[in-house]
């Protein structure tokens, strides 16, 4: 989980240098989409897994669903509002995540789950500061953005039990390149020099986070995980240094 929680803020990172650079974000998702569903494709082949009943297609489509709002969400805030705040905010997603397993997924809370929910809600109040005069309105949609995230990590837990963590990361990228491609087109710019080695980075990163996410859930309760999600504050506080 660690290993998702490092990629994934390096992926943000990178992201959020790229649209302060005016790269549209919408392009960023199908790039990231196409090339992350070739990377896997071959693996897929290997293990013939392209052949899915329609019932777990399902459940793949509707977990991108979620995902894709995520990350429209995400992207189009990220240049808005400081690395550090936007993990600060996504620590509610946990909190979401939690209750959401809870009621969906039979799993059992605690004093110590009920405790984690509460500092988790009270630490994002902090950071949003609505009564304060320097509130950003952005940091609402971070909550929004966390709420999709946590829903597409509910199905992402009952898919962990049905496929491997590579077929997961696969249908997730392949799912996303109709979704992004209609957004892409009427803001389509072509990467230039460096800029497509910070792509690659982003890329690498974030289909990286999506199997080790898979991972993690193949072995454990998303109640028991979630916690982890908060060293992310820590990387995000690292990177905005550099």
């Amino acid at each position: 989980m660690l290993i998702f929680c490092l990629a994934a803020v390096i992926a943000d990172a990178v992201v959020r240098y790229l649209t302060i650079a005016d790269i549209p974000a919408a392009m960023l998702m199908f790039i990231r989409s196409v090339v992350g569903a070739l990377i896997l494709l071959p693996i897929i082949i290997k293990r013939r897994s392209l052949s899915v009943p329609r019932k777990i297609l399902k459940l793949h489509f509707v977990r991108t669903i979620f995902i894709f709002i995520n990350i429209l969400i995400w992207f189009h805030i990220i240049k808005y509002v400081e690395l550090t705040s936007l993990i600060a905010i996504g620590f509610t997603s946990p909190l979401f995540a939690t209750i959401l397993a809870i009621l969906f997924l039979g799993e059992k809370y605690s004093h110590i789950k009920i405790a984690s929910l509460l500092i988790g809600f009270s630490g994002a109040m902090v950071v949003i500061n609505p009564f304060g005069i320097n509130f950003n309105i952005y940091l609402l949609f971070a909550i929004l953005a966390s709420l999709a995230w946590a829903i597409s990590l509910i199905y992402a837990k009952r898919l962990a039990d049905k496929q491997t963590p590579i077929e997961i990361a696969f249908f997730v990228s392949l799912f996303l390149i109709p979704l992004t491609f209609t957004l892409a087109v009427p803001f389509w710019y072509w990467p230039k020099g460096m800029e497509w080695f910070y792509i690659m980075i982003y890329i690498i990163s974030a289909t990286i986070a999506f199997i080790a996410m898979g991972k993690a859930f193949e072995k454990s309760e998303i109640s028991l995980l979630l916690p982890f999600e908060y060293s992310q504050l820590i990387f995000a506080a690292i990177f905005s240094y550099i």
